[in-house]
């Protein structure tokens, strides 16, 4: 089953697969103080990747000293003009 099909953000990190090498190299720019920007179409999982990238036991296995690190996930949406 193609776990990608789901039409909203994966949390469930046992099905988030195939994007370890996408997880290491953000975790790698951040670890040397760089900047990172996730850019690409819509529904191309890019939420997902954020999301996981904020999970315990997803940066626990990628960054060997995660203690000054402190990882969050906050979803920001532009205000809506309602007159």
């Amino acid at each position: 089953m193609n776990p990608y099909t789901i039409r909203t953000m994966i949390k469930d990190t046992t099905t988030f697969v195939g994007r370890a090498a996408e997880l290491q190299q953000v975790y790698t720019l951040l670890a040397a103080m760089q900047g990172c920007s996730i850019v690409g179409p819509r529904r191309i999982g890019k939420s997902s990747l954020l999301y996981q990238l904020t999970q315990p036991n997803v940066y626990l296995t990628h960054l060997s000293n995660a203690s000054p690190y402190a990882v969050s996930y906050t979803h920001l949406t532009l205000p809506t003009n309602r007159e």
